[in-house]
C-alpha cells in the first residue's frame, strides 16, 4: 500500500476503494470479497468487512493476522468460491486466518522508519555534538541556516530518536 510521509488517511482510502472495486471486477464471480486493512503508524485506523459471511469470520480473524505480525499500512483481500463444503463458523474463521497468515508470509514487507521533522538551534560550539547525533541516529538534515552566534538545523529524525536531540 503506498504510505510516505505525504501520503494522507484519504489518499490511503481512496486507494484501498480502487483496489477493492478491481478485485470485485476480476473476481466477479467469487461468493465473497472479504478484507481488513490497517492504517497509521499506530495502526490507529482499521476496518473490517465480512461480505455476507457471517458475522465476525472473516474480516476479524484477518484483521487479527494483520495485528499478530505486527504489520500497517496494510490492506489484505481474501476472495472465497464456494466449493460445495459448508465450513460452519469454526471453519471459516480458519480458513481466512490461515489464507491471511500464508499471504503476509510470503508478502514483501517493507519496513520504513517514521521520521519526525524537527528545529534545533545550537551555537558554533555545540555544531560537532549535534552532527555527531545526526550521524549516530540516521537523521536527515534538511536546511541550516548559519548566523553571527551559531546555526539553526532542520532535520528529520527517526521518531525514537527524538528525545536524544531535547
Amino acid at each position: 500500500m503506498p504510505a510516505n510521509s505525504d501520503t494522507t488517511l484519504q489518499d490511503q482510502l481512496e486507494f484501498i476503494e480502487t483496489q477493492l472495486a478491481d478485485y470485485r471486477r476480476q473476481y466477479h464471480d467469487a461468493r465473497h470479497c472479504c478484507y481488513a486493512y490497517m492504517l497509521g503508524n499506530e495502526g490507529e485506523t482499521s476496518r473490517i468487512n465480512d461480505d455476507g459471511e457471517p458475522s465476525g469470520t472473516a474480516g476479524r480473524p484477518i484483521l487479527g493476522q494483520i495485528r499478530s505480525a505486527q504489520i500497517t499500512n496494510v490492506l489484505v483481500i481474501v476472495i472465497r468460491y464456494f466449493g460445495g463444503i459448508l465450513l460452519g463458523t469454526s471453519g471459516l474463521i480458519v480458513a481466512y486466518k490461515e489464507a491471511t497468515r500464508n499471504a503476509i508470509s510470503n508478502a514483501q514487507i517493507i519496513e520504513r522508519t517514521v521520521m519526525q521533522r524537527i528545529t534545533r538551534t545550537v551555537s558554533y560550539l555545540d555544531i560537532e555534538q549535534l552532527q555527531r547525533k545526526i550521524k549516530q541516529t540516521g537523521s536527515i538534515v534538511i536546511n541550516t541556516e548559519y548566523t553571527d552566534t551559531g546555526a539553526t538545523f532542520t532535520l528529520d529524525v527517526p521518531q525514537l530518536q527524538v528525545k536524544l536531540f531535547e
